[in-house]
């Protein structure tokens, strides 16, 4: 145990906390990161069958951001309630949300049965998805930041970036299991479907899990004082707003790196003939690597500070994210591996601090909130403008825009590192 100001914290707790949020984010990651997959490799096919390769990955690609576009409405939504009503409790509604979304994309006709209707059916079941995640992050971030001793918090915040990894893992393992063992045409009928509805069930199962632990100490200490903001998202902006424009900033490398070497990259292969199974046991391999650098990360960012081991993480990706996709522009299979491998390595270190930084960064009243909008502002500016960026550069370069899609990466994360030099660091410091 670990006494601070007025509590007293339990290390059971902390884990219960910890596993509970994360299977939560790795389920609701994986739904996440099958529809990613899928777009790469299933979706332009099924649902953008009359258009151009270049064409349909561009719009599939742009279902996909969608997904993105909504998470900032989730976590303001979810945040305003999670800071009303508590962590625990809203963590449960996200899954649910997120559940259902993912069971509505997994069930929607191909363009075959439905024309059009077919791909604007699946845009609202991803942007509705998206609403879902959005309030994740946050939640779940703040939920173990709140639990944790003190003097680590670091490690402790770190499984949620973990989990993402790990949802990523699960996803593509899943996927490229279907898709090794269906034929080809049963697979893009109905055999991708089966993944969506998986994730509905283990999301669900997430959510009865989280439903049994109990609420943040920290919280229920603000409901007792009678401290608990009106309006506790709209306030956190008004005041925070800058501290929020420079988290989200600085975390947006993240979301473009991720989401250019483990999904867009699986397309722009299939241009180059890499088969996408080969890219997405590619993709599995990396993700084992960024897990490792996760795990580094959690530790070190309760020695050296957030601050340094973010920064670090940044000037690693901004040295070899060109590299990167030219090797990936060659079309090479083994060169190709080991660009994907090194993108989500990398990535890995500077990632697992955002968890505990983000959090600490607010006052208890705030932190659900400020923690997730600060997060999930940066996902449409890179998660989802990053591929969509890519996939023009592909239609306007063809098999040649590695190099523009590495100065892509490259100007997310110096726009990162710029962003982290005005933020403060919050290692050991009291939670307000």
């Amino acid at each position: 145990m670990e006494k601070g100001k007025d509590i007293t914290v339990n290390t059971s707790l902390i884990r219960k906390v910890t596993l509970a949020s994360m299977l939560g984010t790795i389920f609701d990651y994986y739904d996440f990161f099958i529809t990613g997959t899928a777009a790469a490799s299933v979706w332009p096919a099924v649902f953008f069958p009359t258009s151009t390769f270049a064409t349909a990955v561009l719009l599939s690609f742009s279902v996909y951001g969608i997904g993105f576009f909504s998470r900032p409405i989730g976590s303001y939504l979810f945040g305003h309630f999670g800071d009303k009503r508590g962590r625990k409790e809203i963590l449960v509604l996200t899954l649910i949300l997120a559940g259902l979304s993912t069971l509505g994309m997994g069930l929607t006709p191909s363009y075959y049965t439905l024309g059009l209707i077919a791909p604007i059916i699946l845009t609202i079941f991803r942007f509705i998805q998206g609403i879902g995640l959005g309030g994740e992050w946050g939640g779940a971030t703040t939920w173990i930041t709140e639990v944790a001793a003190k003097g680590r918090r670091g490690f402790w915040a770190g499984f949620v970036p973990l989990s993402v990894f790990i949802g990523l893992l699960l996803a593509d393992i899943t996927l490229l299991g279907l898709q090794s063992f269906f034929p080809r045409d049963f697979y893009l009928s109905i055999g991708w479907r089966i993944a969506f509805i998986i994730g509905t069930i283990i999301v669900l199962i997430g959510a009865i899990i989280r439903f049994r632990l109990s609420e943040s100490p920290l919280f229920v200490r603000i409901v007792e004082s009678k401290m608990i903001e009106r309006a506790p998202a709209n306030k956190v902006l008004k005041e925070y707003w800058r501290k929020i424009l420079l988290l989200a900033g600085s975390v947006m490398y993240i979301t473009a790196i991720g989401y250019l070497t483990q999904t867009f990259s699986i397309s722009y292969l299939s241009a180059l003939k890499v088969p996408p199974p080969y890219t997405i046991i590619s993709v599995i391999f990396s993700t084992i690597g960024g897990i490792i650098t996760v795990f580094l990360g959690m530790y070190v960012s309760d020695i050296i500070g957030r601050k340094k081991t973010i920064m670090i993480g940044q000037l690693l990706v901004i040295i070899l994210g060109i590299p990167i996709f030219l090797m990936i522009d060659t079309g090479d299979f083994l060169l190709s591996r080991i660009a994907i491998i090194l993108g989500t390595t990398i990535e890995g270190f500077g990632f697992a601090a955002f968890g505990a930084f983000m959090a600490e960064q607010f006052p208890t009243k705030y932190r659900y909130s400020g923690s997730g909008l600060s997060y999930q502002i940066a996902t449409p500016l890179a998660g989802g403008l990053a591929p969509i960026i890519a996939s023009q550069l592909f239609n306007i370069f063809g098999t040649h825009a590695g190099i523009y899609i590495g100065f892509e990466v490259f100007a997310y994360s110096l726009i990162g590192f710029i962003c982290m030099l005005f933020t403060k660091e919050t290692k050991g410091e009291e939670l307000k």
